[in-house]
């Protein structure tokens, strides 16, 4: 009777750890669908990434490598897709990937998604995009994005393209692009050319920058070290209806950076046409804004910056064109003016 006794407590225990095992293990299991695990009180982050798509709920989830999720990504064009990064997106030997989805020699370059009007959002989760390329290479930047709708990238870092044209972090053009970097640093990129950090060009793109800090990146041989807009999208018919757009707001940072002959943070070039800037105003001290001018046809343009408060960012290559800074509602528009 006694080791009767004995034995019930102990199966009884055994059963209780049995199911608790099970519980979880099943529990796990799901939470891994989520990219987590959980265990003793603790959450073991997994790496790879989180799909989530928009009324699609069979290809929403986990996946095992970030590979596998922008693959995914970039064949379902049709639906509205988040994708949140585990870890760290580091390009083996100066390339993310080739075929859909990367560029010629490696950077990511997300499909045309304009024509389907979805938006595609890459959450870095405080994670780094790194190409990591320490000589220049053709195609070099980081992230090209070209008609490809609706783009966010957001809460982290992108660095390490070296670009022996324009770009170094980013290069945006193509018309319907509408691309937001929100809460992101873009550093230590190079160009042989302009926009070491970010390049933007194009009919009607448009950039919105919202806390973001571009710094110590470089152009070599070129201009806009940190940001270069080049402005001149219809330059034949002189369309002012086409233009590049660049939009800042909350807190910019856009010093440290290196560009030809003191170009050095951002700059505004080939204003034959217009550019547009929101929120300047936040613009860090040391910051500045140089506006370049297309062509002689400007030489009967009369110099004149409307805003004490944005003068000290302003440089311009030709004193007898017109730079006019309107703060409507903190949204600031550059443009040409002529002379009356």
């Amino acid at each position: 009777m006694k080791n009767k006794k004995i034995m019930i407590p102990i199966i009884s225990v055994v059963v209780v750890a049995i199911f608790v095992g099970l519980g979880w293990f099943f529990s796990c299991k799901y939470n891994l669908k989520m990219g987590l695990c959980q265990q003793t009180g603790t959450v073991m982050e997994s790496k790879g990434a989180n799909l989530e798509i928009k009324g699609d709920e069979k290809n929403s989830g986990y996946y095992k490598t970030i590979e596998e999720a922008w693959a995914k990504a970039n064949e379902i064009t049709d639906k509205d897709i988040t994708i949140t990064l585990n870890e760290d997106w580091i390009a083996k030997d100066g390339s993310f990937g080739s075929g859909t989805g990367f560029g010629e020699t490696g950077a990511i370059k997300p499909v045309n998604r304009a024509t389907q009007y979805s938006s595609l959002v890459i959450d870095l989760n405080n994670h780094t995009i790194n190409r990591n390329l320490s000589v220049s290479k053709a195609n070099g930047e980081v992230v090209n994005l070209q008609s490809v709708g609706y783009f966010t990238l957001k809460n982290g870092t992108v660095k390490g393209g070296n670009n022996n044209s324009n770009g170094g972090g980013f290069y945006i053009g193509g018309d319907k692009t509408n691309v937001k970097l929100s809460d992101m640093k873009v550093e230590s990129n190079v160009t042989t050319s302009n926009g070491g950090g970010i390049y933007t060009d194009a009919s009607k793109s448009k950039v919105m920058l919202v806390n973001v800090d571009i710094c110590k990146n470089k152009s070599t041989d070129g201009f806009g070290g940190g940001i270069f807009v080049n402005a001149i999208t219809d330059a034949e018919n002189n369309n002012d209806d086409v233009f590049a757009q660049i939009n800042l707001r909350e807190k910019i940072v856009i010093n440290n950076n290196e560009g030809k002959n003191d170009r050095n943070n951002l700059t505004l070039e080939n204003m034959l046409g217009k550019a547009k800037i929101n929120g300047v105003s936040v613009l860090k001290d040391g910051s500045e804004i140089f506006v370049g001018f297309a062509g002689n046809d400007n030489q009967g343009q009369v110099a004149s910056i409307e805003s004490e408060e944005l003068l000290k960012y302003f440089k311009s290559d030709k004193e007898l064109s017109t730079v006019i800074i309107e703060n409507i509602n903190k949204e600031f528009f550059v443009s040409l003016k002529n002379r009356l």
